[in-house]
């Protein structure tokens, strides 16, 4: 294949269009050229902050809770340790669910 400088004049109209940022194009033309470099990604929810957060804190929550009933259960007071533990197995939990 020969080397061809990369210009204007050598891309088609169609290929001019695409190269437009992606504010200016049409939405045909965000979601229909197929190619890789032209699809949008979005990370995230559309869920409010305060119910992701929620979702997020709720099984290590749960584990600091079922630590803190084995605890009373077994006679143990619940001190600065064991405060502690509970601090690191939220943490841990936390950790292992992303």
């Amino acid at each position: 294949m020969p080397d061809m400088p990369a210009s204007h004049s050598s891309l088609s109209q169609d290929r001019l269009e695409d190269r437009q940022p992606w504010f200016r194009r049409q939405a045909s033309a965000l979601l229909g050229s197929g190619s890789v470099e032209d699809k949008a990604v979005r990370f995230g929810s559309l869920e409010p902050a305060h119910i992701t957060l929620a979702k997020q804190c709720l099984q290590p929550l749960i584990v600091v809770i079922m630590l803190a009933i084995c605890t009373v259960t077994a006679g143990q007071a619940l001190s600065l340790g064991s405060c502690a533990l509970a601090l690191v197995a939220f943490l841990i939990a936390a950790r292992m669910r992303t």
